[in-house]
């Protein structure tokens, strides 16, 4: 079903020629093709000493040719490419850091992340918007609250999280709605999932293209799907599930 990737322009003359001769889809093998030769040759000649997550980095690109490899199940390739950017820097936020670090710009977690803030005005378009939806002092809905309140987390879904799960303080109370009246269904919560949602405001954050955990969980994901790994699979999810884990 998905077997048709882009049309691909690789140059100049192919992006003159395309006027006249639109070009036709290439296949998803050789779009991902294109994408891994693009993100290799790019490390030939990436600046080194631009290191911070506000710009593509060499371990920006690493962790981004982890991802490629993930979605072709190319899984020695994957797990060699997340090991390289794990090794290239960042450190897991702890259970204490990880809420404050969630609207704290390029935290140690970050390894690439798309920078906006007011000046950018994306306003309605902000990822913030479908998520946020803001009530009166009543807790209700009127004509002064902003965003669409579009998705929201259930109480089915809040209660699988265990007391002290700290991602429990990233549901925010913004929208107020009646619980289900049919007998054993739990309805909507007036919850929205608010992970790096709100700097300067609640609908002002950035976009985190990749951090950290997600390469871990890739090299977890990875020696999981290699026969007789399943011990560094469960080292690398380890990494992640003891930074979050409450202490207490």
């Amino acid at each position: 079903t998905y077997s048709m990737g882009v049309p691909l322009l690789k140059n100049s003359n192919d992006n003159s020629s395309a006027i006249e001769n639109p070009p036709t889809r290439a296949s998803l093998q050789d779009s991902f093709d294109y994408i891994i030769e693009l993100l290799s040759s790019s490390l030939e000649i990436i600046d080194d000493s631009r290191t911070g997550s506000e710009f593509i980095t060499e371990q920006g690109v690493w962790a981004m040719l982890a991802r490629v490899y993930q979605y072709t199940e190319n899984w020695e390739l994957a797990k060699d490419a997340a090991i390289m950017a794990e090794s290239l820097g960042g450190s897991m936020s702890t259970s204490l850091e990880f809420i404050p670090n969630m609207t704290t710009r390029f935290n140690d977690e970050s390894i690439f992340e798309i920078f906006t803030d007011e000046n950018d005005n994306l306003g309605t378009s902000c990822l913030a918007y479908y998520a946020f939806k803001s009530v009166n002092a009543v807790g209700r809905i009127d004509v002064n609250s902003i965003g669409y309140g579009d998705y929201g987390a259930s109480n089915a879904f809040k209660n699988l999280f265990s007391s002290k799960d700290i991602r429990l303080d990233l549901f925010k109370e913004d929208k107020k709605s009646s619980p289900s009246s049919l007998p054993g269904e739990a309805g909507y919560s007036d919850r929205a999932y608010h992970k790096f949602i709100g700097i300067e405001s609640e609908l002002i954050h950035n976009v985190a293209y990749i951090r950290l955990p997600e390469v871990l969980l890739i090299a977890a994901e990875a020696y999981s799907e290699m026969p007789g790994n399943d011990v560094d699979a469960l080292m690398y999810l380890n990494k992640v599930f003891s930074a979050r884990a409450d202490s207490t």
